[in-house]
Formats: structure tokens, C-alpha cells, sequence
């Protein structure tokens, strides 16, 4: 249990397809950090900033004209060496966004990522992360971990 005795998993809004109990891979990761809410925030909703603390992302691109990350932006994305094509699927400013997408060479596979802001009695927020992705996507799966 996390400080607010409630999962990870509890946390997270996994679609149906994707739930833990559903899929054979999933994970979660818990990472306390010294920033406020709003610039975590502030670099989940920026793309151009991932590759400096997202591992595994070469580059991020928007589509549609849009230039920060919002409900229903669409992007394409270089993760752990397969190109990426994802969607923001849930948003609330300051406290949780969350993609799923898929990579370009097979749709069959899916992932989901959500990231949960949290502030903790010391003022740091931990970054809660939780990753769910299909049987076919174990290398981006593991991405990011």
C-alpha cells in the first residue's frame, strides 16, 4: 500500500481490455520527487521535455496542430526503439494523465500509461506511474521502468 492506503493499481483507470487482471504484463512504479505538483505537471504535458526523464523516449510528436499534451491529443513517439502512435485518454490537470496507444508495427498490441501526482505530508508529490501493455508489447512493456 502507498502512503494514502490505496494501490497503484486501485489508482489507476485501467481500461476494461487492459486491467492487471486481464493482461500478462503490467506494472507500477512509485518515485518520490522534490518538485511541486505543477511542474511535474508542467513537464507531462510537454513532450519536447520526455526524452530528459522519460528513458527509453527519443522524441515525441504532436499531431493535429496541437503543441502541449491534452484530453484526446494524439501523438507519435520512438519508445524503446519502436515507433509509437498513442493518444491522451484521460486528463486532469495537476493530478493524473494517462495514454494508450500502440506500436506502428502492430496495432494487435496495446499499452497504457498512466501517471498520478500525488502531493505527500512533506510537500513532495510521488510520481506514480502504471503501465499496462498487451502480450505482444513486452519491450515497451518494460520501457520507462
Amino acid at each position: 500500500m502507498s502512503h494514502q492506503e490505496i494501490s497503484v493499481f486501485e489508482a489507476i483507470n485501467w481500461p476494461e481490455a487492459l486491467a492487471p487482471s486481464r493482461s500478462p504484463i503490467h506494472f507500477t512504479n512509485e518515485l518520490e520527487v522534490e518538485a511541486s505538483p505543477e511542474t511535474i505537471w508542467s513537464l507531462l504535458v510537454d513532450p519536447r521535455t520526455w526524452p530528459t526523464f522519460y528513458p527509453g523516449v527519443e522524441h515525441v510528436q504532436l499531431l493535429d496542430g496541437h503543441e502541449s499534451l491534452h484530453l484526446g491529443t494524439r501523438f507519435e513517439t520512438n519508445l524503446a526503439g519502436q515507433d509509437v502512435f498513442a493518444s491522451v485518454q484521460e486528463f486532469q490537470p495537476v493530478t493524473r494523465i494517462a495514454w494508450g496507444g500502440y506500436p506502428k508495427a502492430s496495432e494487435a498490441s496495446k499499452a497504457y500509461h498512466a501517471w498520478i501526482i500525488t502531493p505527500t505530508p512533506r510537500g513532495r508529490p510521488p510520481l506514480d506511474r502504471g503501465d499496462d501493455a498487451g502480450p505482444a508489447l513486452d519491450r515497451i512493456g518494460e520501457a520507462g521502468s
